[in-house]
């Protein structure tokens, strides 16, 4: 029995031995690894300052051939637009006319007729009204009072110039 530990504790120090074998030939790798790449490394200065470059840009040539730019208008949304001239004759009241020509602007439908009363609300183009009053003359235009058959609280005066008809189905 006495044998059989004698040689398992020979056997633990002979693996303790090769272990540190190998760690003293790795440490000693290491080393020597590291001292090459020192030894063979290339010197590098490094530039702290930076360097200074210009680009030339040559002055455009006149040219007399070249337009002149000229001043854009800027529109004025204070002012009232011209209407153009009433395409429809007479509107009967309970005839059904729609919002025509505003070019997507719509139409001002104002409290009383005439270009100085109060913007009641804006119609759109191609919005349906039935006419319930008119034509009122007033400031050179013919106005209709007209009422939104589906929204009566949308109802007020407007240029006949951008109503035209809808006929029944």
């Amino acid at each position: 029995m006495k044998h059989e530990q004698a040689s398992a504790f020979g056997d633990l120090r002979s693996i303790l031995l090769w272990a540190l074998i190998g760690m003293l030939a790795g440490l000693i790798l290491l080393v020597f690894v590291a001292a090459a790449g020192w030894l063979t490394r290339s010197p590098v200065e490094a530039s702290l300052e930076p360097e200074a470059q210009m680009t030339i840009i040559p002055l455009p040539s006149a040219s007399p051939t070249r337009p002149q730019p000229t001043a854009t208008p800027t529109p004025d949304w204070t002012a009232t637009p011209v209407p153009p001239p009433q395409l429809e004759g007479s509107y009967l009241p309970g005839d059904l006319v729609q919002v025509f020509g505003t070019e997507g602007d719509g139409l001002r439908f104002r409290n009383q007729p005439g270009l100085d009363s109060t913007i009641a609300f804006l119609g759109v183009e191609n919005e349906v009204f039935e006419v319930q009053n008119g034509p009122h003359e007033s400031d050179g235009y013919e106005w209709w009072y007209l009422v939104n058959p589906y929204s009566p609280d949308k109802a007020g005066w407007a240029v006949g110039n951008y109503l035209r008809r809808v006929e029944s189905p």
